[in-house]
C-alpha cells in the first residue's frame, strides 16, 4: 500500500500560526510602505495595463508584482495587495 504524502502535525502547526498571525497583523501593517513597496506597486500595474516592456526591470524582482497584480484586480487595495502578496510568497516557502 502506498504512503500519502500529508505534512506532519507539526508542519501543519508552523503553516496555521504562521497563517494565523500573518492575518492577524496585514491590516495593522498594510498602510506602512517604503519606496520599495511603492515601485513593487507601480510594476504590478503596469503588468495589469499589459504594459508588458515597462514592467521588465533589472533590479525589482517580478514575484511580488506577479502576486499582487491578480489582488490589485480584484479591487483590493495595492498596500493591502502587497502584504497578502509576501504573505502568500512566505507560506509557498514554508510549505
Amino acid at each position: 500500500m502506498r504512503k500519502r504524502n500529508r505534512p506532519d502535525l507539526p508542519t501543519l502547526l508552523i503553516l496555521a500560526l504562521f497563517v494565523g498571525l500573518g492575518a492577524a497583523g496585514v491590516r495593522h501593517f498594510a498602510a506602512r510602505i517604503n519606496p520599495d513597496a511603492i515601485s513593487y506597486i507601480a510594476v504590478a500595474e503596469h503588468l495589469l495595463a499589459g504594459r508588458w516592456l515597462e514592467s521588465v526591470n533589472g533590479y525589482w524582482a517580478p514575484l511580488y508584482p506577479w502576486l499582487m497584480a491578480p489582488l490589485l484586480a480584484v479591487g483590493v487595495a495595492a498596500p493591502l495587495a502587497g502584504r497578502l502578496a509576501s504573505l502568500a510568497a512566505g507560506l509557498a516557502a514554508l510549505g
